[in-house]
């Protein structure tokens, strides 16, 4: 039985099976990436667990068939050197097979990561269907969608501070983080006053409470401001505007 097995999966059964196996977990990934199935079967350690059990039956076959592992260094050694690896389908195999494996591992972090911070699964759909063909390529256009998702932020009222803490917490650079900031606060003027005016009337808060109330829940409302990361003067500004003032410009926005 054992044997039977050994000698069915050759290289070129090995590479088949290495291919189609990949595509279920690719198609969940893309269409289904919220589904418990993503969850706990592509999206964790167990599509890694089969392609390594299957690296190391590869590592098996090529010790029993004498495999000069030692000349794999050759690689480092000039384009040429590759081409010679490559002639060789027990290196292919391997290669592929990492290959293969770090697109599938880094597709994974694609969708959790993007689970994190509610990025909608539409825009996933070009990253990883190129990450799935050209990993590196596709993980720069996610990263892209990254920076750029910041950008809605502002349509929800967040302030600078918030844009900047969701950028930071996942792991920007600095100096983009920088450029970023430097571009809505260009393209948006007087960014964190409009976006404390979103905050009032989607809370019903400060400006948008009735004249009776605002004076009772002055304090509270300033705070729930400042919780959002806008500062002490802009929200004080918010807090004190003129009740028509508030209105003309929730029209204009």
């Amino acid at each position: 039985m054992i044997e039977q097995i050994y000698n069915y999966f050759t290289i070129e059964m090995l590479y088949y099976w290495v291919n189609l196996g990949v595509l279920p977990f690719w198609l969940i990934l893309i269409f289904f990436p919220q589904s418990h199935l993503c969850r706990y079967f592509v999206t964790s350690i167990f599509p890694i667990f089969v392609l390594s059990g299957t690296y190391v039956f590869v590592l098996y076959k090529a010790y029993f068939n004498s495999y000069a592992f030692i000349d794999n260094f050759d690689l480092y050694f000039g384009i040429d050197k590759i081409s010679n690896l490559f002639s060789d389908n027990t290196f292919l195999i391997m290669f592929w097979i990492h290959f293969i494996s770090i697109n599938l591992f880094t597709g994974g972090w694609i969708v959790k990561d993007s689970q994190k911070f509610s990025i909608n699964k539409i825009l996933l759909i070009l990253p990883l269907s190129i990450t799935y063909l050209i990993g590196p390529l596709g993980l720069f256009i996610y990263w892209l969608i990254r920076i750029f998702h910041a950008k809605s932020m502002i349509q929800r009222g967040n302030s600078i501070n918030k844009i900047r803490s969701y950028l930071v917490g996942k792991g920007i650079n600095d100096e983009f983080i920088k450029d970023t900031v430097n571009k809505i606060k260009d393209e948006n003027s007087d960014q964190d006053f409009f976006s404390a005016i979103k905050i009032c009337k989607k809370k019903r808060i400060g400006p948008a409470r009735t004249e009776d109330n605002r004076p009772l829940f002055y304090k509270k409302d300033i705070s729930l401001l400042a919780r959002n990361g806008f500062d002490f003067e802009t929200s004080k500004k918010i807090m004190d505007i003129d009740k028509d003032d508030y209105l003309k410009i929730i029209k204009l926005l």
